[in-house]
């Protein structure tokens, strides 16, 4: 190859390195109002159905932001809490996704005493479970974070997701309380569909 031309195909590459960024994942990042936690009493002894009320519990169950990142290969959440702690009988964060071709997923961490690290499980209609699906828990940072593959997901082009926080504390085998905070409003019961997150 001729010089010039050699140095035109190395200035041509670079120019096309910088004018074409490496793909982005696309995300939502959704703030929850602090202090909006129900909590439900159940007593297996009595038929009455109980209805949920405010609570003021916070550790480990209500959240602050949930964050969602659609990106190339995997699909991250970032849940993040007013305060973690290893104590209490147990707590999990639960998420549900659907995507443009109504396919549903149904992701939960959960952790019980003593194992403070939690379990986690990916669930899709197809699937009992995604072996590749991974989470953490950082108590410092006050922050749950779970990893899936896209292809356990389908490949989907986009999705919606909604979330809830849930924590509680036995009285006897038959009978405790439940604590719940949405992700996405100050309800106690999820009020719908994110936005679409495109794959980025």
């Amino acid at each position: 190859m001729h010089q010039g031309t050699r140095v035109a195909a190395v200035l041509a590459a670079a120019a096309l390195t910088i004018t074409m960024p490496a793909a982005q994942a696309a995300k939502d990042s959704t703030a929850d109002g602090t202090g909006d936690v129900w909590s439900v009493t159940w007593d297996e002894s009595t038929a009455s159905e109980p209805e949920p009320v405010p609570s003021t519990k916070s550790v480990n169950v209500d959240l602050t932001k949930t964050v969602v990142t659609h990106g190339p290969k995997a699909i991250r959440v970032v849940a993040h809490y007013v305060n973690l702690k290893k104590t209490g009988d147990g707590f999990n964060f639960v998420v549900y996704t659907r995507d443009n071709k109504g396919r549903k997923t149904w992701s939960s961490v959960l952790v019980e005493p003593p194992r403070w690290r939690g379990f986690s499980i990916l669930m899709t209609r197809d699937s009992y479970g995604c072996k590749r699906f991974r989470h953490t828990i950082d108590y410092a940072a006050n922050t749950i974070t779970t990893r899936a593959p896209r292809r356990c997901m389908g490949k989907p082009r986009w999705i919606k997701y909604k979330a809830l926080a849930q924590s509680w504390t036995m009285i006897d085998e038959s009978s405790g309380t439940w604590f719940v905070d949405d992700a996405r409003s100050d309800q106690a019961v999820p009020k719908g569909w994110s936005g679409r997150i495109r794959r980025g």
